[in-house]
């Protein structure tokens, strides 16, 4: 049985509802957020902020940082303390590869 099968029906048991992204998953979960559709992205990736995720959620789902506590991002406050407008922020992202 696929992975994703078994997801599929976990989720509909438990009536979970599930979107298949069409393409880059952080910019789909990103769109969500922004959508306030859901209230958060949960993700190891720190790209979902670029993709204008309001808010990011590290370490819930990454069973190897059982030690480090879930961080919660809001990315205007990130911008803020940073002094950077969000165009700004995407080519620092850009320029460290991220």
């Amino acid at each position: 049985m696929q992975a994703w099968y078994l997801v599929f029906v976990i989720s509909y048991c438990y009536r979970i509802i599930g979107n298949k992204a069409p393409g880059e998953a952080e910019a789909q979960c990103a769109a969500l957020c922004e959508n306030h559709q859901v209230y958060a992205v949960a993700s190891e990736d720190m790209d979902s902020l670029t993709f204008g995720a309001r808010r990011f959620l590290r370490h819930l789902i990454d069973l190897g940082y059982k030690k480090s506590p879930v961080t919660e991002f809001d990315v205007s406050k990130v911008l803020e303390e940073l002094g950077l407008t969000m165009d700004q922020f995407i080519v620092l992202a850009l320029l460290f590869s991220c």
